[in-house]
């Protein structure tokens, strides 16, 4: 099968131009079939009856006519009903999209702006919890100096107890060498008086000694005197008498001497003794000098003691005031160290950003409808038809209005069967297929 399937339908899997070639080719042959092979008839009683024949083909075309121009109009309300729907269908896809896009800029703003508050909390969050360690820095610092301050004014007071009990003991130790200085001079007075009187002792007691040894030596001499006087009571002269003054005289004599020698002895132990005492006295002062002399050497000593001591405790004093200040700059180093890590720690305040762009209006594809058909003028009687009866070649024009109005008839059904044609082939056009057409093949063939 090639032009028609066994349905009488078109074969569309042809090209329209194979379809129309094919289509005039059957109907020239059904032509054919139906005209005795293309002879003609000599007898006038035999032909055909040329009156009906043409009736029956401005039948045929009136018919195809009005069908072509009630198709024509079919397809025309089809074609606004097309395009009607297309606009409703259109615009509700518009509407969709539209929606679409205005709900998903209206989600994508309340995202944003669920985010951003989101950030603006935690911001603000951020901030109360910056202000509250500010503030806690604040307190430990104060803390500290508190600390800090106490501590140092208890170095002060350790610092001015120590000065006092340097001073106390530096006092007693001062009294204690000014006693044992006047010990010294006391116990130096002392064995000075007691050397003194020691040194009268001897001297009194050997003026005695002198006194008694005189005292005796006047009573030696008495007695001398006496015996002598005795010697010349008895009268003797001459020798014995001599003897006896020469032995009274020796006698007084020697208890002289004894008594001289007694006396020379006892002044040289006085002196010996005088001396003794003279010679403790220096010993025991230079004993004293050199005690003395110790007690001002520990006295100096003391007091370059409780000196040393002052100076020190001095430099302590200021190594607890600059140990008390770089304590202080420590703690304000560490509170300004904690404030620049805790706002270190602080979010930037939350930008809303770059607003997102409001989405554009979908355009709307304009959809034109067809133009108004227009109705042609209606076939014409015994247009395209060929001459009398008795005209030769009648035959051949008569065929050709019947294969045009076939042709036509065909082309308005290929028209509205084929599809991709539609309009291509214009029910307009087809209208005066039968006349137009009919009258070309009429005229290939007459």
């Amino acid at each position: 099968m090639d032009s028609f399937d066994m349905m009488g339908q078109f074969d569309s899997m042809l090209p329209p131009g194979d379809i129309f070639r094919k289509t005039f080719d059957s109907a020239l042959m059904g032509l054919e079939s139906k005209g005795g092979g293309g002879g003609q008839k000599s007898g006038g009683s035999d032909g055909p009856d040329w009156d009906e024949v043409a009736d029956l083909q401005h039948e045929q075309a009136m018919n195809s006519y009005e069908y072509d121009w009630d198709n024509t109009q079919r397809q025309y309300n089809h074609m606004l009903l097309q395009n009607e729907i297309q606009r409703r269908d259109q615009f509700a896809q518009n509407q969709y999209q539209t929606g679409q896009q205005k709900q998903q800029w209206m989600y994508a703003n309340a995202m944003k702006e669920q985010e951003y508050n989101a950030q603006m909390g935690a911001f603000n969050k951020s901030e109360k919890m910056y202000s509250w360690q500010v503030e806690m820095n604040e307190i430990s610092a104060a803390m500290a100096h508190e600390a800090q301050s106490a501590q140092t004014a208890e170095r002060y007071q350790e610092l001015v107890f120590a000065g006092q009990a340097a001073a106390i003991q530096h006092g007693a130790k001062k009294l204690d060498l000014t006693m044992q200085g006047l010990g010294a001079d006391l116990d130096i007075s002392s064995k000075r008086i007691a050397g003194q009187q020691r040194k009268q002792e001897l001297t009194i007691d050997q003026q005695t000694k002198r006194g008694v040894a005189a005292a005796q030596s006047v009573e030696d001499l008495v007695k001398g005197m006496q015996a002598m006087g005795q010697v010349e009571a008895k009268g003797q002269a001459g020798g014995s008498a001599a003897k006896q003054y020469q032995a009274i005289a020796a006698q007084s004599s020697r208890l002289q001497a004894a008594k001289a020698y007694q006396l020379n002895r006892s002044d040289i132990a006085t002196r010996l003794a005088l001396y003794g005492v003279d010679k403790t006295l220096a010993q025991q002062e230079a004993g004293a000098r050199l005690m003395n002399a110790q007690i001002g050497q520990a006295g100096l000593y003391a007091d370059m003691e409780n000196a040393l001591g002052i100076e020190q405790r001095e430099a302590t004093r200021l190594s607890i005031g600059s140990a008390h200040h770089r304590a202080d700059k420590k703690i304000a180093h560490d509170q300004y160290v904690a404030n620049v890590q805790a706002d270190f720690n602080r979010m930037s305040a939350p930008s809303r950003g770059v607003p997102i762009p409001k989405p554009l209006e979908i355009p709307m594809a304009t959809i034109m409808d067809p133009i108004i058909p227009v109705k042609g003028k209606p076939p014409v009687w015994g247009a395209g038809g060929g001459g009398g009866p008795s005209s030769a070649g009648s035959t051949g024009g008569g065929s050709g209005s019947a294969i045009g109005g076939m042709v036509g008839m065909g082309l308005g059904a290929a028209s509205a069967m084929i599809p991709g044609i539609g309009w291509g082939i214009s029910a307009l056009t087809l209208a005066g297929a039968g006349g137009g057409i009919g009258s070309f093949i009429g005229g290939l063939f007459g």
